[in-house]
């Protein structure tokens, strides 16, 4: 796509997720505990709002924050039209820490994200983006990671023992269930392809599925292996859902997560990092990635370094 048709395209759909937010209460500033009154307490502001702290973010430049409306449990809105979540969480807690900036965060599609970031049109994004030379180019990055994921495959349970890696399912001519065009995982697979001899003639898109539709997907025969992140709870959604799925053990790939920052904004990036630092050192970060997913992310890190 062109980049007048991207900008197009972002602005567009910015000004119709804008809309809708109005609406449904999906776009927010991160500081007002008004903005989500049904979320758990460790979404609401470090301190009550008083006189004087409204005065203090008034003088605070607003920093537009994009988030998934559909990455359960990185971000997602519920039915409820409720957006919570882990990455969801860790802004809210960065916001706290700001001492310049005050975040108001939107939740958008996949494709909206890359399309808005790549367009310069928002601040920041949280994603469950990798760490790639590529992002590093484009963004500024926080030094400090919101995570660690492995990228895996999800299978029907009788297929288990048909593949041990993503090799073996292309050798073998099985259907990928598509991914976000231009997304995180897009990339990851065509930088796979081109590593293993561009074994796939191309690799399958489609913007606005569910983790819980691409699933069902794989369940129904529709597509034979589901590939994403495991910080998405991917087992956990199929186990509600009573779908007998399960995960391959060789990851496509391991890396860590991190927010992506708008190309030139450095002291928002330094203030962002220093903020995660705080969050990391104090075992926050670790602490909700318990929550949603009952184990630390971080953890992943070391198999990284090694």
């Amino acid at each position: 796509m062109r980049q007048a048709d991207k900008l197009k395209k972002a602005g567009c759909i910015l000004l119709l997720t804008t809309m809708i937010a109005a609406l449904t209460g999906c776009s927010q500033k991160a500081p007002e505990p008004e903005a989500a009154p049904q979320q758990e307490a460790a979404n609401a502001p470090a301190e009550a709002e008083t006189e004087e702290n409204t005065a203090e973010n008034s003088e605070k430049e607003v920093k537009t924050v994009l988030v998934s409306n559909m990455m359960n449990p990185l971000s997602w809105v519920d039915a409820e039209g409720n957006l919570q979540g882990y990455e969801y969480d860790i802004v809210v807690e960065i916001n706290k820490l700001l001492k310049n900036y005050t975040l108001e965060i939107q939740a958008v599609t996949e494709e909206v994200q890359d399309i808005t970031m790549e367009a310069g049109e928002a601040d920041m994004s949280a994603g469950g983006y990798y760490l790639t030379p590529e992002r590093q180019e484009a963004y500024e990055v926080p030094e400090y990671p919101v995570g660690a994921a492995a990228m895996k495959l999800y299978v029907r349970a009788e297929d288990k023992d048909k593949i041990t890696n993503l090799k073996d399912a292309v050798d073998q001519g099985w259907k990928i269930v598509p991914v976000a065009p231009g997304g995180g995982i897009y990339k990851a697979l065509t930088k796979w392809n081109e590593d293993n001899g561009n074994v796939l003639d191309e690799i399958p898109t489609q913007d606005g599925l569910t983790t819980a539709e691409k699933l069902t997907m794989v369940a129904e025969g529709q597509c034979d292996v589901f590939i994403n992140p495991n910080n998405n709870d991917n087992l956990g959604i199929a186990e509600e859902m009573n779908l007998d799925i399960v995960e391959i053990d060789e990851p496509v790939k391991v890396d860590q997560t991190v927010l992506i920052i708008k190309k030139g904004e450095t002291d928002f990036c330094q203030e962002v990092n220093e903020a995660l630092k705080q969050l990391t050192e104090s075992g926050k970060i670790s602490e909700l990635s318990v929550k949603w997913y009952g184990y630390d992310l971080l953890e992943n890190l070391k198999y990284i370094k090694e």
